[in-house]
């Protein structure tokens, strides 16, 4: 678990669908680039396209939370700090998050969370698509 990592690739709602895919693989590359030069390997990859609502969430950052969670994650790669659409007060999980652009790495989330398993979500799965 120590050599793993997870990426989160994210795009807004309002740029255009030709453009939502390709934004969404550069990312995917850049991080996968990133963990290969830390010497880890990506475990989870999440693809999310739109906004956010951490009182309802959508599949793909529900599991996110539930991974987090259950302690899979281990270490979560984005992008940017604007790539990541909730504030560190937000009510999630405890996840370790590291900014490629930043450099930085903070603990993000809160143990004390509870997230309900939605039935038709895969009990194992390493890639999470939100289009």
């Amino acid at each position: 678990m120590d050599n793993l990592v997870s990426i989160f690739c994210h795009v807004p709602n309002d740029m255009p669908e030709e453009d939502k895919l390709q934004e969404l693989w550069r990312q995917h590359d850049r991080l996968e680039q990133e963990a290969a030069q830390m010497g880890q390997a990506v475990e989870h990859c999440f693809f999310h396209v739109g906004e956010f609502d951490p009182e309802k969430p959508d599949k793909v950052f529900l599991r996110l939370m539930q991974c987090a969670q259950a302690k899979e994650l281990g270490l979560l790669l984005i992008e940017n700090m604007e790539r990541f659409p909730l504030s560190q007060q937000a009510k999630i999980p405890q996840m370790e998050v590291y900014f490629v652009q930043e450099h930085q790495q903070e603990t993000f989330g809160s143990l004390a969370i509870q997230v309900e398993m939605d039935e038709d979500l895969p009990q194992h799965g390493y890639v999470y698509f939100g289009l």
